[in-house]
């Protein structure tokens, strides 16, 4: 597969060879320190986040779509207690607080959903296969399945 950053242990799973776990007894370190610092095994889950899922994207878009939601509530929340105790809110609290938080929300929305368009370019120009061949019988080599 041809991509920049490649993320092994994600490439193996998508190819889909079969796994199982081998227990072993690891000996003490001889000598020295491991290279993998925090700083390095946080950048090797990152690039498997980005590399493999779009699933950040969606809780973006998510969070937004609740974030919208509760501001709506809130706003009906508030428009009705000021109609019934006028005198306890505070002056235009009520109006920039139910803004703030639906046009928060609205922009959340919409990062997700650029964010999700974005993925799916990412994902088209990764080139990676529809699928693999394990292995061919009587098939002759310069098989071309167009018929050229």
């Amino acid at each position: 597969m041809r991509e920049e950053s490649r993320y092994v242990r994600g490439m193996v799973a998508w190819v889909g060879f079969e796994q199982f776990a081998l227990p072993y007894a690891r000996d003490p370190r001889h000598s020295g320190k491991g290279n993998y610092s925090l700083q390095k095994l946080f950048r090797l889950a990152y690039d498997g986040i980005l590399s493999f899922s779009s699933k950040p994207l969606l809780i973006a878009g998510r969070l937004g779509a609740v974030v919208t939601l509760f501001g709506f509530l809130f706003g009906l929340y508030l428009l009705v207690d000021k109609a019934m105790h006028p005198e306890t809110l505070i002056q235009g609290w009520t109006s920039t607080v139910v803004i703030v938080l639906f046009l928060g929300g609205v922009q959340l929305m919409s990062i997700g959903l650029l964010g999700s368009y974005m993925a799916r370019i990412f994902y088209e120009t990764k080139h990676r296969p529809l699928y693999l061949v394990a292995e061919t019988h009587n098939m002759a080599t310069d098989f071309d399945p167009i018929g050229r």
